[in-house]
């Protein structure tokens, strides 16, 4: 259930891990009566729509899980018609689908429903985040990005990173590098690499006034890392491509921009 390079850390310290027979064992108890049903059943969305296309354990196809994912909730939603959770993951599964205004509905519905469960609209919100940023709608990425820099307690120094990256993309660049510079006030886990590439990035900006087309280049640079280039649609791709494509300057153009973000 964890990626190869952890198994094997695990492997070393002595504990076996078998991947299918802990599919096995979490498909056997999804289909329980007591209380383990629930929880089995959302470790293995999670697995099927989380796991398994961020850790590319499939290789390059970023689509495996989605079948057995679909075929879990057909199975559970009516048991749950209200679960945050199984809204989230319905979420998880359109976006990967590449369905992304269904998946922001999805979420923004999870959102709603998790009124008490702080840590669920954390998650909901970060998701409507990254989708919002894949339809290259900046200033609703911004928006979330803000909210969980201010509210979660997990890495507000990527956070700050990306609500930086999303503001001087609407345009507001002042405000963006006001942002960039708290990036290295929150960095405060060393080891993190997550954090180490906010800060670093968020360095450059920080000496230098953004532009917006260097905050869109950005953006699409975090996209690609992330590996979240494959739900973007076509048409989104080809805006990409022009924005990359425009000049920044009337001397540099925008292969200048990405040389520039490079560190």
């Amino acid at each position: 259930m964890v990626p190869p390079n952890l198994l094997k850390i695990i492997n070393l310290l002595g504990f076996p891990g078998d991947r299918l027979q802990g599919l096995s064992s979490l498909m056997y108890a999804s289909e329980s009566k007591d209380m383990k049903a629930p929880l089995a059943t959302l470790a293995l969305l999670w697995y099927h729509t989380v796991v398994r296309p961020f850790f590319a354990l499939d290789g390059s196809d970023n689509k495996a899980g989605l079948d057995e994912a679909k075929e879990i909730l057909l199975k559970k939603e009516a048991a749950y018609p209200n679960s945050s959770l199984f809204m989230f993951f319905k979420g998880r599964i359109q976006r990967l689908e590449c369905q992304i205004n269904s998946a922001l509905t999805s979420f923004h519905s999870a959102l709603e429903l998790a009124v008490d469960q702080r840590e669920i609209q954390h998650v909901c919100l970060y998701e409507i985040g990254w989708c919002s940023m894949i339809e290259l709608n900046f200033k609703d990425a911004f928006d979330s990005f803000e909210r969980l820099k201010n509210e979660s307690r997990w890495s507000q120094c990527y956070y700050a990173y990306l609500t930086a990256v999303c503001q001087g993309a609407t345009g507001d660049v002042d405000g963006a590098q006001i942002v960039f510079k708290e990036v290295q006030k929150l960095f405060k886990r060393k080891n993190n690499q997550i954090e180490q590439f906010s800060v670093k990035k968020a360095e450059r900006f920080r000496k230098q006034t953004p532009t917006r087309v260097l905050c869109v280049l950005a953006s699409i640079e975090v996209l690609y890392l992330w590996k979240a280039l494959p739900n973007c649609s076509f048409p989104n791709l080809q805006r990409m491509s022009q924005d990359c494509s425009k000049r920044q300057s009337s001397t540099s153009s925008s292969k200048g921009g990405f040389l520039w973000l490079r560190l």
